[in-house]
């Protein structure tokens, strides 16, 4: 009988989200990631050098490989504006590797996105496998809409 009790309890103190691991790729559906963003760098490769912030956007698809809207905002103004979008029509995107806390994603050109969960909260991406990758924390959604970003 001890071990009925033993065997509940255990139940009960598992949180469901550790119970179902998820890969990568269904995890990012439906988030938005923030950083800094710097005027002396362009990690994405786009064509925008700002000092402000930066919001990666994985919006809820129903494809089999990873999207992601590109918005910025800079110092000191209040409109948050599109930048770019990395779409499976534009970039021929394809997931590779997709585990739990990794997904590889390869393009046209021979380009890749290695996006890494460090954390809960954190993503990491790293570029064409360059030396020094991109740090993102989990933004809130409603955070998000309240940007108005367009």
């Amino acid at each position: 009988m001890r071990y009925i009790y033993i065997f509940i309890i255990f139940l009960f103190s598992c949180e469901k989200e550790d119970s179902i691991e998820q890969n990568l790729f269904e995890f990012l559906k439906g988030k938005v990631y923030e950083t800094r963003s710097s005027s002396s760098g362009d990690f994405w490769n786009n064509g925008t050098e700002i000092n402000g912030n930066m919001y990666v956007q994985f919006p809820e698809t129903t494809n089999d490989w990873l999207e992601w809207n590109l918005f910025y905002k800079k110092d000191g103004e209040e409109e948050c504006s599109f930048r770019w979008s990395y779409t499976q029509d534009a970039y021929g995107l394809e997931n590779t590797i997709n585990t739990p806390n990794e997904l590889q994603v390869n393009g046209v050109y021979g380009q890749v996105w290695y996006f890494t969960k460090t954390s809960k909260n954190q993503l990491e991406v790293n570029y064409m496998n360059g030396t020094i990758p991109l740090k993102l924390e989990l933004k809130s959604n409603k955070g998000f809409q309240e940007l108005n970003c367009n």
